[in-house]
């Protein structure tokens, strides 16, 4: 059996996240060229069997495995590597092994690195590096625990200060009756006691029927 005498590896998995709005293609499409002699070969049925590895010669660090009959024209041929988990792919640099038929494995093993979208796709998944799990949702609850945590003590409460949350005194807020009368009057309502007329003339009800 000839050799691969070039091979490419195209990684189309993103590294973490279940919920996109676009299926995400979850293979690895693999191109590569074998050939004896100087010769593409051309075949319609040859055995390559894929594994990945933590190692880069180690026999003993395989994390996934798969045998694939590809089609060879010309030398030139592509498998896609499915069964890959993003689980196996957080953690950390795996290097692919290719072995040809009865062959031994081709070397060196290939080192899955990240495409800069992928890159790009890893980094949208944090906010500033923090996960979505570090984040409350937009409809939650404290206990009363987390709130004397924060330091206050009797009479304070927290109160935004423009930049950040921090005790202040509790100021006292009950209104004087001459505040409530301004405030009332500034809205256009009239104070005390008074009468409204809601006599109509002759002519008003002639209008209204």
């Amino acid at each position: 059996m000839g050799r691969i005498s070039r091979y490419g590896l195209a990684l189309f998995v993103l590294l973490a996240g279940t919920n996109s709005m676009a299926t995400v293609p979850e293979t690895l499409h693999f191109s590569g060229q074998l050939d004896t002699g100087g010769v593409g070969l051309n075949s319609n049925a040859v055995s390559v069997v894929f594994t990945l590895s933590t190692d880069p010669t180690s026999g003993n660090s395989d994390v996934w495995t798969d045998t694939l009959t590809v089609s060879v024209s010309d030398g030139r041929f592509q498998a896609e590597l499915t069964g890959v988990t993003n689980a196996m792919l957080a953690g950390g640099t795996l290097f692919l092994g290719v072995q040809v038929e009865s062959e031994p494995e081709m070397s060196p093993r290939i080192a899955l690195r990240s495409v800069p979208f992928a890159r790009q796709a890893d980094n949208a998944l944090t906010l500033e590096g923090n996960a979505a799990s570090a984040f409350a949702a937009a409809a939650h609850n404290h206990a009363a625990s987390d709130l004397s945590a924060s330091g206050c003590t009797d009479s304070q409460l927290l109160a935004w200060n423009g930049s950040t949350w921090a005790c202040t005194n509790d100021a006292n807020t009950q209104l004087t009756d001459n505040e409530v009368l301004a405030i009332v009057s500034t809205g256009g309502y009239v104070t005390g006691a008074h009468t409204t007329d809601t006599t109509r003339s002759d002519q008003e009800i002639k209008d209204v029927i």
